[in-house]
């Protein structure tokens, strides 16, 4: 498994779970949350932003919803975000989609290969510029496809008019 956060100024590092752990409540609150998310998260934006995840047994998680909930400026709970909806969800059908795309363009050995692969097309600048630079050669479907989740989360899309109902409804 990898975690990572996205925004409208860039992008975390890429965080990796070791093959074999399992990621329950506990290991995503203790670890990618408090050890590698959050500050990293905070590293990038500061104290201001809005933390939204996917509905993942880890990320709805009782102790988890508390969690997010005293530790970050704004959260949106998984029970008021759509969970296949696209416009609502860039990262996941922009971000994702495109890199898994390039990182299985061509058969993966081992677990090793797969995280050299997803540093390589995951490499991209942290900094948001009219040409998203890449640190190596190849093509920029990566670099396009983050370009183009930032352009979303910019843009004055469903999300500005949903969450507002979304949150008085129980």
């Amino acid at each position: 498994m990898v975690s990572v956060a996205v925004s409208t100024l860039g992008r975390t590092d890429l965080f990796f779970v070791d093959p074999g752990t399992k990621v329950n409540g506990q290991y995503y609150r203790d670890i990618l949350l408090r050890q590698q998310l959050l500050p990293a998260i905070r590293g990038l934006s500061g104290d201001f932003f809005t933390f939204q995840q996917d509905d993942a047994p880890a990320h709805r998680a009782r102790e988890t919803v508390h969690l997010l909930t005293h530790e970050t400026p704004d959260f949106i709970t998984p029970a008021l975000w759509p969970a296949n909806s696209p416009d609502l969800n860039p990262v996941d059908y922009q971000i994702w989609g495109k890199l898994q795309e390039h990182v299985y363009r061509s058969q993966i050995r081992d677990v090793d290969q797969l995280k050299s692969r997803l540093i390589e097309e995951g490499n991209i600048s942290t900094t948001r510029s009219s040409s998203m630079k890449r640190s190596g050669s190849g093509d920029h479907v990566f670099e396009l496809a983050f370009e183009h989740t930032v352009d979303i989360l910019n843009a004055d899309f469903r999300c500005a008019d949903v969450l507002p109902f979304a949150r008085t409804h129980t």
